[in-house]
């Protein structure tokens, strides 16, 4: 192999490997309303956050399709209820917490 064409081949591996780190350590950008900040925070806010609702509840939440303190908030109790068999009072007071937190 002519050193020439080793030289191209050894540059051409080191701008892609310089490449997939740079979009590894690119983020996306930052929020810039007071109301996107809040919006991601509620993202990440946990459904362990909400009082009553441990580790295992919160499983059997996500295995319904609940992931987020936003997704309980909008959920109909009966509904919750029926596709996850805990009480509907119960889920009536963790999706009133959770209005709480989202408003």
């Amino acid at each position: 192999m002519p050193l020439e064409l080793f030289v191209v081949l050894i540059l051409i591996i080191g701008i892609a490997i310089v490449g997939s780190i740079l979009v590894s350590v690119i983020k996306k950008p930052k929020p810039t309303s007071t109301e996107e900040v809040f919006e991601e925070a509620l993202q990440e806010l946990e459904l362990t956050g909400i009082r009553g609702i441990g580790s295992k509840r919160a499983e059997e939440l996500k295995a319904v399709g609940i992931n987020t303190v936003s997704d309980l908030a909008a959920s109909s109790v009966k509904d919750l209820s029926q596709k996850t068999g805990i009480p509907e009072k119960t889920i009536s007071r963790w999706i009133r917490q959770a209005k709480e937190l989202i408003e």
